[in-house]
């Protein structure tokens, strides 16, 4: 081989050695550029894929393979996204309204008063705002609205709604579950009720009078519609037993007032109450002196009592409220005749519950009052509660922003109870996980928590717990919470 031939050879093994070089090269800058893209590149949302077509979640950009020594690195799972609450979203039930015939009832009002929630269905929430209305159609239905969260964290599970129409006795039906599906709520045709009153002599026959009735009795508006003698008459009374009584305004001698009269029907009768009317009462009051003065925040209750003279249950008549003065006088003017019990509350302050000795504290009950006996009527007095609760997550950790709320009860004669006032106590913990909810009256006092992620552990029926507050002291309670179901 000459020499010329021997370069020529040498010098092609040169070039290929570089082109080799220059290739590797190449592929380990590619390489470098790819993984930078996908480091440096935001995680991309999920793409929804079509049916029968791949998304652009599937394209790949191609690399090539290189050996590593390092050991694969675990993939870490996406948190899984918060739950996003609308709340503006709605659902709807599904109503046929008819007679005990089956035969629809057309032009029937609804009205959507209350919700209870999937979780919890004891605690009954007021209706939002926006008012929810309807009314049937000529075949008896009706597509009424709710909304679907009642609470940030829990939806809406069953309803509180009021059916009426001027010929059939209003319904409140409660513990509705929601749902789609059509159902029928019954309306029953009540009995003839006339109204009217008089003063001097039971001949004469006062027309312009307000019939006031029992709880129990949920009258749509206009029940009441003057027949022809000008007498007041409803059909909207559901047979059973009531109490009423009258109410006449006099330009010249002021407030009337019947007694509280009790009185029963029965399916399709027709009933005439014709009642004397006499002056209305008034209770003059003042708290006991044991109270300091000023009195702050004062309000005085007064509960009349409906007693059947023939023997039936005691039952409850309509509230009557009036601030407390500053110094610790009160006065319910315009009451209708009748025995009562009355409680208050001010700051510090709330109105002793009585009994016989012996008698249990959760059995004591409101005091009883006579507002026609004259004279100023003395309100015996007690200190108020507290209740302090230290607040403690699964892990033992002081909980921070949660609600503990309590309901303070009030035993009436009839066995009744409510809480007091017709109000709640609440207050939020802090950082140490302490809360402090004051000037609670004493007595049996139900309390629960509110908390996005956490609540009390499930007692016998429901998640709130029970407490008895003794007057001036504070009940301290630990209370470990657990997550809430999902």
């Amino acid at each position: 081989m000459n020499r010329r031939t021997l370069l020529a050879l040498m010098l092609a093994c040169l070039g290929l050695a570089g082109w080799l070089l220059l290739a590797r090269a190449k592929r380990t800058d590619t390489t470098e550029l790819v993984r930078g893209a996908q480091a440096d590149a935001p995680t991309a949302e999920p793409v929804p894929i079509e049916a029968g077509r791949a998304g652009a979640a599937e394209q790949r950009v191609p690399v090539e393979k290189e050996s590593s020594t390092e050991a694969p690195q675990p993939i870490a799972s996406a948190a899984p996204a918060p739950v996003v609450v609308d709340k503006r979203a709605r659902d709807w039930v599904n109503l046929i309204v008819q007679d005990r015939l089956g035969a629809p009832v057309p032009n029937a009002e609804i009205n959507m008063v209350g919700m209870r929630t999937k979780r919890d269905p004891r605690a009954h929430y007021a209706w939002p705002t926006e008012p929810s209305l309807g009314r049937t159609a000529a075949d008896g239905t009706a597509r009424i609205w709710y909304p679907v969260w009642v609470t940030p964290d829990d939806e809406a599970g069953k309803l509180t709604f009021k059916v009426s129409h001027p010929d059939f006795v209003t319904r409140i039906v409660d513990d509705f579950d929601v749902g789609a599906e059509r159902r029928v709520i019954v309306l029953e045709r009540g009995a003839f009720v006339i109204v009217s009153g008089w003063i001097e002599s039971a001949s004469e026959r006062i027309l312009d009078v307000e019939p006031l009735l029992t709880e129990e009795v949920k009258l749509p508006g206009g029940a009441w519609q003057r027949i022809r003698d000008g007498r007041l008459s409803t059909a909207n009374i559901q047979t059973g037993a009531h109490a009423i009584y009258l109410r006449h305004a006099d330009a010249e001698k002021g407030l009337w007032f019947s007694a509280v009269t009790p009185f029963s029907l029965a399916e399709a009768e027709q009933k005439e109450l014709h009642l004397q009317l006499l002056p209305a009462t008034r209770l003059e009051g003042r708290l006991e002196d044991e109270v300091p003065r000023p009195v702050l925040n004062g309000t005085v209750l007064l509960n009349l009592l409906v007693v059947d003279r023939a023997g039936g249950p005691v039952t409850m008549m309509r509230e009557f409220r009036a601030p407390i003065r500053a110094d610790g006088t009160f006065a319910l003017p315009d009451l209708p005749p009748g025995d009562g019990q009355i409680i208050a509350l001010c700051d510090g302050w709330a109105s002793e519950r009585v009994g016989d000795p012996g008698t249990p504290d959760d059995e004591r009950i409101a005091q009883k009052v006579d507002p026609a006996s004259g004279g100023i009527f003395v309100l015996k007095m007690e200190p108020t509660a507290s209740l302090k609760a230290t607040l403690r997550d699964p892990q033992g950790k002081p909980v921070e922003g949660a609600f503990l709320s309590c309901w303070p009860n009030v035993q009436w004669l009839n066995g009744y109870s409510s809480t007091f006032l017709g109000q709640s106590w609440s207050a939020t913990s802090d950082a140490r996980g302490e809360v402090v909810v004051a000037n609670i009256p004493c007595g049996t006092v139900w309390y629960g928590v509110a908390h996005r992620e956490l609540d009390l552990e499930m007692g016998a029926e429901d998640r709130t717990q029970q407490a008895d507050l003794q007057p001036g002291k504070t009940l301290e309670v630990v209370l470990d919470l657990v997550a809430k179901e999902k």
